[in-house]
């Protein structure tokens, strides 16, 4: 049986997709470990993808693809 993991946020409109780019907070969630923690990757060059979005480059998302990749890329043993 497929593991399935609820994304905390709401269920998009009817007719939208379920968004493709998440903010700290839910990519932490999604793979388990603190927003303070991919915070921390990324000031180390470490952890998953992520894009910086605005003018500023403030707002900071990952692609729940690339935390899927990055989750199935840190599997040990034979759950892959």
């Amino acid at each position: 049986m497929p593991l399935r993991i609820a994304l905390p946020f709401a269920a998009p409109a009817v007719g939208f997709p379920p968004p493709c780019a998440v903010p700290s907070t839910i990519a932490g969630a999604y793979i388990g470990v603190a927003s303070k923690t991919l915070a921390n990757w990324r000031a180390l060059g470490e952890g998953p993808p992520y894009a910086r979005l605005g003018k500023s480059g403030a707002r900071i998302v990952y692609r729940v693809a690339d935390l899927d990749q990055y989750l199935s890329e840190h599997m040990i043993g034979n759950a892959r």
